[in-house]
């Protein structure tokens, strides 16, 4: 039962190091890309002021 623990806690230790590894060493992305990142994903679709869409009779 030791041997087993003692497995699992390298396994465990061995996998943490190389998803430290990992995610480290991912290519940093050219400035052109860094620059602006804003795409509007949260702005109102519909304008705050009603339309005047009514028909006038």
């Amino acid at each position: 039962m030791d041997t087993l623990l003692i497995i699992l806690v390298l396994g465990a230790i061995a996998l943490g190091v190389a998803v430290w590894i990992a995610r480290r060493s991912k290519p940093t992305r050219p400035p052109e890309q860094q620059m602006d990142q804003d795409t509007a994903w949260n702005d109102r679709v519909k304008p705050d002021t009603p339309s005047d869409e009514t028909p006038k009779s």
